[in-house]
């Protein structure tokens, strides 16, 4: 049994991306998977979500489309066709994957892998159970909804974000139990689409870990499209029948609806078999690991979701190209864990980036905010959608330490913001680079003067 340079159980955001690049670092490399390439986020998480919420945000453009001259019949969904067209996008991301790997010579290993030693790794697929050697194995399986143990899990009308991208067809009515990004976006998702949407969080505010502005936002966004939200509410009881979900709130108030999707957090799939035996050390449910993901054991190493840092694609494919850089004798940059980017697909979109205010007050002597309006912009006037903002929190010198936006594009402008915290750079910095006109990202250049009192456009 000829040994790879490097094993990696896991072939999601993290463990595909730290395969091709190992492979160009001219290590053997070869990835077990026990189900599709790509893992979670391609297959059940980011990439389909996204796919089903373009589809509403059109279908919302197409409702308002009188207020841009356009006179059209009545718009209706063929849900089916939208599921057809996300199932579409993720096998052709997926065989991209796999053309990838093909390109890079990294093998793949059909199974469910668990560790014999520190560097075999037994995998037991379809064809049977085979063995692969490792001079180094990482780990990188991911996690999986969170389920409820008081909840009737197992009854088809009790769902995960999992069996929810499986539905062909749409709820007529939905509970939603979690008013965290999960459950705010299929939130927001279902409601455009028609379905009756209640949400429940038993925390005093949506996107709990938020910014304040940016929670306020969320809850009115969901109530103009006519969702009800409790917060601060918990469920005592949810029975489930053959036709419905009946939830018994701590208010007092009762809730009927044809499912109830369970969007609680995650669960890390850190429980992988053989890490315990070979006395790999964890931090609660997260295997412990290093800046550049060793953990205590030599030979074995972790990123993405099962080392609990940031529950995030982007985040699992920067910790594999750290560790796999590292591994081979590159020169490695652990990730800037103060600069992370945040997005929630939302409608309206909402991405963050460093401390919130509050966050930034609990810890810094003196802060400044800046905060611009996207009603007072001339591209957000001319494309019809106003709703939301850009706020820029900085230190007393000045110094951008936290982005928070939401509003139409926020996704895409996050990463000049994440470069701004990561840089450490002034808001000097952000106010003497020009922006072009007329684009989303004048707020950003706005919100930044505004921190100085100094916003042009702001009334």
């Amino acid at each position: 049994m000829a040994a790879h340079d490097l094993v990696i159980i896991g072939s999601g955001p993290g463990g595909y991306v730290a395969a091709i690049r190992a492979s160009q670092l001219g290590a053997d490399v070869a990835v077990v998977e026990a189900r599709e390439l790509g893992g979670v986020c391609l297959n059940r998480g980011c990439i389909p979500t996204k796919a089903i919420l373009e589809s509403a945000r059109v279908l919302g453009h197409l409702k308002s489309a009188s207020r841009l001259g356009l006179k059209l019949g009545d718009v209706v969904v063929d849900y089916p066709a939208v599921v057809a067209r996300k199932d579409a996008v993720t096998v052709r991301l997926r065989k991209g994957v796999a053309g990838l790997f093909k390109n890079a010579n990294v093998e793949v290993i059909r199974g469910r892998g668990r560790l014999i030693d520190v560097n075999t790794v037994e995998v037991t697929g379809e064809d049977g159970t085979s063995r692969v050697a490792g001079t180094t194995v990482m780990i990188a399986t991911g996690s999986e909804p969170a389920s409820v143990g008081v909840f009737p899990m197992d009854h088809p009308r009790v769902i995960t974000s999992d069996e929810a991208l499986a539905l062909t067809e749409l709820p007529e009515s939905v509970l939603i139990v979690g008013g965290g990004y999960i459950g705010c976006e299929f939130a927001s998702m279902w409601a455009e689409f028609g379905s009756k949407v209640t949400l429940v969080e038993m925390l005093p505010t949506l996107l709990p870990v938020a910014d304040a502005d940016v929670s306020k936002e969320m809850l009115r966004a969901l109530k103009r499209r006519r969702a009800k939200v409790h917060v601060a509410t918990k469920i005592e009881k949810l029975h489930a029948t053959d036709d419905k979900v009946t939830a018994e709130l701590s208010d007092g108030k009762t809730v009927e609806a044809a499912l109830a999707l369970v969007a609680v957090g995650r669960k890390l799939n850190s429980d992988l078999d053989g890490l315990a035996e070979l006395g790999v050390e964890t931090d609660g449910a997260a295997i412990a690991v290093d800046a550049f993901g060793r953990t205590n054991v030599e030979g074995i190493r972790a990123i993405g979701d099962v080392t609990g840092k940031w529950l995030l694609a982007h985040v699992a494919s920067e910790q594999g190209v750290c560790a796999v850089e590292h591994l081979l004798g590159a020169e490695a940059q652990p990730l800037d864990e103060h600069a992370v980017p945040s997005c929630v697909f939302t409608m309206p979109e909402i991405a963050s980036v460093g401390l919130t205010e509050a966050a930034a007050r609990e810890t810094l002597d003196d802060v400044t905010v800046g905060r611009f309006d996207l009603a007072a912009l001339g591209k957000a006037q001319a494309s019809g959608d106003t709703t939301g903002f850009v706020k820029i929190v900085g230190d007393a010198g000045g110094t951008v330490v936290g982005v928070h936006m939401v509003g139409h594009e926020v996704t895409s402008m996050i990463a000049e913001a994440a470069l701004a915290v990561r840089k450490r750079m002034n808001v000097d910095d952000v106010i003497h680079t020009i922006h072009a006109h007329p684009t989303m990202p004048e707020a950003f250049h706005e919100a930044a003067l505004d921190l100085l009192g100094r916003a042009i456009h702001k009334l």
